[in-house]
Formats: structure tokens, C-alpha cells, sequence
């Protein structure tokens, strides 16, 4: 079950500040609902026709993805399930983080294969349709870990981090039985948007880090930047 909840910023009434005006049930236990995002966001900001009416509610332990129209605050609803069979057959599993792109898909961050061992990769989602759409990179390539990301279209660059093995995590810490480097990482990953390319920056990633923030700092300081 997933509550999710707006608040009412009512200064004159205050009993109406702060309530839940509206929530939705999901209809399946043990699915670990985790970093919902929006179908559309900032990086859309020169489509009018754009807004944010959909969240993407990823599951970590179930490999679903929910769908839940918010059009009407107060009567949102869950519209669409994506189930874990449709990731699967892409060999994609625990599915972490959602973001919305500036051509209207969805990218989805995934931490594993269909059968839990680890792998990064991205799912894109159709963002008017919802369906699953393939993976990112096209050419199929993957990283060993994945985790959250986040990216900046004007410079070219996605950033991704990592966490771990999903068959290790699901299953919590055993501390006798940990050895580090078999399932935590700790890289810093670059990717580049627009040429579909992965890089993996392993020992030493601060020229990337350096570079990157040489160009944020330059797009930054443009002119309506």
C-alpha cells in the first residue's frame, strides 16, 4: 500500500494546512515503493503542452512500475502497471530512479538483471503511452553497478552512481558473509547524452568531475541561462 498526500497551504483556515487531500492503494503487497518521479519536469520548460500529470512509482523488490494520474489532485489515481514480466524480458530488474528527458520519454535507473545479479542500466518509458520502449544506451552496453543519476542536457553530461547487487541487498546485511568488493561499489559514472556513449571512471574520476563542472560553470554563467 503507498500513500501519497499534497498539502493545503491555507493561512486563514489553518486546520486545512497540512492534510491528506487525496491518496491511492496499490494492489500488491512487498513491492518497496522507492524514488518516484515526474513524466514531465524542468528539462521540458520550452514545450507548453507539457505538464506534470503522471508520477513514476518504481519497485524495488517487486520489479513493477506504477503509473498514477495526479491531474485532479484531489481524486489521483493509479492509471497504468507496468509489471515485472515487461522488465524482465528486457533482462532488467530493481528499478530505482525516474527522470523525465527533454524528448518526452522516461528514464528509469535499474540496479540488475532479470535474475538479480548486478548490472547498471537505463529503461525508457514511452512518456505519453508508458510503455517500456527498450534500454539506454541502444547499443546494450551496461556498467557493473548502477544507482541514481541525474543529467544536464546543455552540457551533454549524465552523472550515475552506485549501490549494489540486488540479490545481496534484498536479502539485508549479513555481516559474516560480507566481503566488500564483491557487491559494493563505489564509482562515479559519465555518461554522455547525446553521442549514446559510457564511460566508466573507475580509479580516478576527478578529471571528469573537473571537466564537468568547467562546463556547468560555463552554461551557468551564459546569458538566460
Amino acid at each position: 500500500m503507498s500513500y501519497f498526500t499534497w498539502t493545503l497551504r491555507n493561512f486563514v483556515v489553518e486546520p486545512a494546512a497540512a492534510c491528506v487531500i487525496s491518496r491511492v492503494d496499490v494492489p500488491n503487497i512487498g513491492d518497496e515503493v522507492h524514488h518516484t518521479g515526474w513524466n514531465a519536469c524542468s528539462s521540458c520548460h520550452d514545450k507548453a503542452t507539457e505538464k506534470r500529470s503522471h508520477l513514476i512509482v518504481p519497485c524495488l523488490n517487486s520489479d513493477r512500475i506504477y503509473i498514477i494520474n495526479v491531474e485532479k489532485p484531489r481524486g489521483i489515481y493509479l492509471q497504468h502497471t507496468i509489471e515485472p514480466s515487461k522488465l524482465h524480458s528486457l533482462n532488467l530488474s530493481f528499478p530505482h530512479t525516474s527522470h523525465c528527458l527533454a524528448d518526452g520519454n522516461i528514464m528509469i535507473s535499474t540496479l540488475g538483471e532479470a535474475n538479480g545479479k548486478p548490472s547498471g542500466n537505463f529503461l525508457l518509458l514511452d512518456g505519453k503511452t508508458f510503455e517500456p520502449k527498450g534500454t539506454w544506451p541502444s547499443d546494450g552496453k551496461t556498467v557493473p553497478f548502477n544507482y541514481d543519476f541525474w543529467y544536464q542536457p546543455r552540457g551533454n553530461i549524465m552523472i550515475s552512481t552506485e549501490w549494489g547487487s540486488p540479490n545481496h541487498i534484498k536479502k539485508g546485511s549479513q555481516y559474516k558473509r560480507i566481503r566488500i568488493k564483491s557487491f559494493f561499489h563505489s564509482n562515479l559514472l559519465m555518461l554522455s547524452v547525446e553521442s549514446d556513449v559510457l564511460a566508466l571512471a573507475d580509479k580516478d574520476y576527478r578529471p571528469f568531475v573537473e571537466d564537468y563542472m568547467n562546463k556547468l560553470t560555463y552554461y551557468l554563467n551564459m546569458p538566460n541561462s
